[in-house]
């Protein structure tokens, strides 16, 4: 889960360098997702039923939540 957040959100900060209208963005963003969760063999149903299940228990989520901050870090 730490890799497939870190990968989103790397797209997301790569995505909002760009200046185009809300519907490309949605398609580039949505092409984007696809991507990472065909690389990790998910689905977006999996990737936001954990997602929601992680969200449930504050303390674990924050665990993972520091993680992918700090992989976001190495790429500065």
């Amino acid at each position: 889960m730490i890799d497939v957040i870190t990968d989103l959100q790397l797209l997301d900060a790569a995505q909002r360098s760009f200046s185009t209208g809300s519907i490309e963005t949605n398609k580039m963003r949505d092409t984007s997702y696809a991507i990472v969760f065909n690389k990790y063999e998910i689905t977006k149903s999996d990737y936001d039923s954990s997602f929601r299940s992680y969200a449930r228990h504050p303390e674990v989520f924050s665990q993972i939540m520091d993680q992918v901050s700090l992989k976001l870090r190495t790429f500065k």
